[in-house]
């Protein structure tokens, strides 16, 4: 009963290290000159995808109240500024995740707040 087995110091490996990263340094994903490895999407990155499909249709259902309204530069004010503002987060976010590995906590939990911030907006 006293003998520890390899599955249990692996497991206890596994915690510790995952309770000493909080945060840690983004990793390149490949360097220069390997092979490419084809990305898989992630749920956190779908719904984040599907949170600027609902922002879209927000902006688009926006327009066309301001267009009925007629405030015609309000609308298109607003919409552009919006959309913009979205997809250069959008953008942004897609170029980091496409060079970088991250698996720390701390980029978990900013990627949450992200996607808050971006459902709220």
């Amino acid at each position: 009963m006293g003998r520890i087995t390899n599955i249990q110091r692996l497991f206890a490996e596994r915690i510790n290290t995952r309770n000493r990263n909080f945060y840690k340094p983004p990793e390149v994903r490949q360097l220069w000159g390997e092979d490419q490895e084809e990305l898989e999407n992630t749920w956190g990155e779908l719904f984040f995808d599907l949170i600027y499909v609902a922002v879209s249709f927000r902006v688009g259902e926006q327009i066309v109240a301001d267009f009925q309204a007629g405030n015609n530069l309000r609308g298109l004010l607003f919409s552009y500024s919006t959309f913009t503002i979205m997809y250069d987060a959008w953008i942004y976010r897609l170029a980091f995740l496409s060079r970088f590995v991250t698996e720390d906590s701390f980029h978990k939990l900013f990627d949450i707040l992200v996607t808050c911030v971006c459902a709220f907006m």
